[in-house]
């Protein structure tokens, strides 16, 4: 594994921190990805492929093929997602970005993180490690599940509304799958100002590490019927859109 160097704080920017041994500093832009990405070709993506998509990607535990069934059966993408593609998004200089993402906002997410780094290992060395770019390799640390007292519990993004709580985690939920403007367009009038969608992004991607009960999500099954159906009598014209 690559050396530790101070964690970030809290809601500090992806673009802010840089990792380990690394000759790569990872001051990247997500949206506006750097000449040096070794992006899959643009024909190889799946159709309606976006930001949010990439953080639930580096979020989600497993190897390629564990990970690549998770987003197919969240996103439904049509024509599915391919392994090829989620091998290669995860590689490489995509690597570093995964690094700084579990560090940053998913502390707790061990395994992910040491399959990361190690990627970024194999892409530093130029050499192939079929086993370490599918996320195959023994694993030398132990993983911690988000009911353990211990699990570093993930980190509430920066732009987030105070007034947020598990209800609020709940209630989006129900929203994953969707584009987050969804969310944002059904539920942003509940607070003083409109959601964000980088923070919402986030928080959605955080959303199976937060061990929501079966109670709080059926609490939030019920809320959504009420309030899409109440009259928001207190949105703003902001929000008319």
């Amino acid at each position: 594994m690559l050396d530790e160097e101070e964690e970030p704080t809290r809601g500090q920017p992806l673009s802010s921190t840089t990792h380990g041994r690394s000759s790569l500093a990872l001051n990247f832009n997500l949206n506006n990805p750097s000449p040096q990405d070794n992006e899959p070709p643009q024909s190889t993506w799946p159709t309606g492929w976006n930001t949010h998509h990439d953080y639930f990607l580096w979020a989600c535990r497993g190897t390629v093929p564990v990970i690549t069934d998770h987003l197919q059966a969240v996103f439904a993408f049509s024509p599915p997602i391919e392994e090829t593609f989620v091998a290669e998004r995860l590689s490489g200089v995509n690597a570093y970005k995964q690094i700084t993402f579990l560090k940053t906002y998913l502390p707790g997410e061990t395994h992910s993180l040491q399959r990361a780094e190690a990627r970024g290992v194999i892409y530093e060395a130029n050499i192939s490690h079929p086993d370490v770019r599918s996320g195959s390799q023994q694993l030398d640390i132990e993983q911690l599940d988000p009911r353990n007292s211990q699990y570093l519990e993930p980190v509430f993004p920066g732009g987030g509304p105070a007034e947020w709580t598990r209800y609020d985690d709940a209630y989006a939920a129900l929203y994953l799958g969707d584009h987050p403007e969804a969310l944002r367009g059904d539920y942003s009038w509940v607070f003083p100002s409109r959601l964000s969608l980088e923070f919402l992004s986030l928080r959605m991607a955080q959303i199976p590490h937060l061990n929501l009960t079966w109670v709080e999500l059926q609490a939030a099954v019920s809320r959504r019927k009420l309030l899409l159906t109440a009259s928001p009598l207190s949105i703003g014209p902001e929000y008319l859109d």
